[in-house]
C-alpha cells in the first residue's frame, strides 16, 4: 500500500502518511471551527473564538438571507373580515337579511365562500343562519346587551387589578401610544377605528395580568359589544368623557392604586352600558 510499511499484518503509516494526515486533519479541524465561528457570529457572538486549540477570528458581518413575510389571506378570509366590518360599523342594522345569492354577486364569487364566511360570522355570533340557506345580522335583546356589559365589568376589572402590580414602564408606554392613536381617530372621526382601539387599548391595560383564558373569552365578549361601543361614542357624541377616563385609567394604573382605577373602569363600563340601553329603547320604540 502506498505511504505505508507492510509489516505483513497489517499498515502502518508511514512517516510522510502521518505529515499528510496531521495537515488534513488540522485543515479539517480548522474548517469546522470556521464553520463553527460563523454559525456563532451569526446568533450574536463576536471576537475571538478558541476552538480545538485553534483561535479563530470571526468575520465582521455575515450576509444573512432577507426574507419578507406575506400575510396571505383566503377569499373567505377576505369576505369574513369585510362583512364583519359592515356589521360592527352598523353599515349592516341588526336583523337585516342577508342572502347568499346578493352577497355573491355583489363580492364576484361563488357562493361556497359567502357561505364558509356567514359560518364563520355565525361562530362569532355576530349573524345567524337560517334554514333557507340565509342568514340575518344578530339582533340583541334588552338583556343580552345589558349581560355583554355586565360580562365585561366581571372580566376587565378582575383583569385589571391583577395587572396593575405587575405593570411596568414599557406596558405604559404602550397604553400612551394606543391613548395617543384613539385620540387622533376622534379628530379625524375615523369610526371605523374607534373599536379596535377601544379593544386594544383596554388590552394593553390588563395584559401584564397574564390571564390568557380570561382574555380569550374578553375577546369574545368584546367583539359582541365592539358596534355598540361605536355607538356610543358616534350617535351619542361621548367621545371627550371616554377620552378624559381613558386617561384617568392609566394615570391610576401608573400610581398603583388599583382600587381607585377598578372603581373607576366599573363606573366607566357601567355608565355606557345605561347609556346605549336608553338610546336602543328608544330607538326600537321609535321604528315600531
Amino acid at each position: 500500500m502506498p505511504g505505508c510499511l507492510d509489516t505483513g499484518t497489517r499498515p502502518y503509516p508511514s512517516p510522510f502518511a502521518k505529515a499528510c494526515n496531521s495537515t488534513v486533519t488540522k485543515a479539517s479541524e480548522q474548517s469546522r471551527s470556521i464553520t463553527k465561528a460563523m454559525k456563532l457570529k451569526a446568533i450574536g457572538h463576536c471576537g475571538v473564538l478558541s476552538y480545538f486549540g485553534y483561535k479563530v477570528e470571526m468575520p465582521e458581518t455575515i450576509p444573512m438571507p432577507k426574507t419578507r413575510a406575506i400575510h396571505r389571506q383566503s377569499l373567505p378570509d377576505v369576505i369574513t373580515n369585510d362583512l364583519r366590518e359592515r356589521i360592527l360599523s352598523g353599515e349592516m342594522v341588526e336583523g337585516e337579511t342577508i342572502r347568499q345569492e346578493a352577497l355573491a354577486e355583489e363580492y364576484d364569487v361563488s357562493r361556497m365562500p359567502i357561505r364558509e364566511a356567514l359560518k364563520r360570522l355565525d361562530a362569532e355570533g355576530l349573524v345567524q343562519l337560517t334554514n333557507n340557506r340565509g342568514a340575518c345580522v344578530t339582533t340583541h335583546s334588552l338583556s343580552e346587551i345589558g349581560e355583554i356589559f355586565d360580562l365585561r365589568i366581571l372580566l376587565e376589572v378582575d383583569l385589571f387589578k391583577r395587572a396593575i402590580p405587575q405593570m411596568t414602564e414599557a406596558d405604559f408606554v404602550i397604553c400612551e401610544e394606543l391613548l395617543n392613536k384613539m385620540e387622533r381617530s376622534y379628530e379625524t372621526y375615523d369610526v371605523g377605528q374607534w373599536g379596535s382601539l377601544n379593544y386594544e387599548y383596554h388590552t394593553a391595560l390588563y395584559a401584564a395580568a397574564e390571564r390568557g383564558i380570561t382574555n380569550e373569552i374578553l375577546q369574545r365578549v368584546n367583539l359582541q359589544s365592539d358596534r355598540y361601543v361605536r355607538m356610543h361614542l358616534s350617535v351619542m357624541e361621548q367621545r371627550e368623557p371616554a377620552k378624559e377616563e381613558h386617561r384617568q385609567l392609566l394615570a391610576l394604573a401608573r400610581s398603583r392604586n388599583a382600587e381607585a382605577a377598578c372603581a373607576l373602569l366599573t363606573n366607566h363600563i357601567q355608565r355606557t352600558k345605561e347609556q346605549l340601553l336608553a338610546m336602543v329603547i328608544a330607538t326600537r320604540k321609535a321604528e315600531s
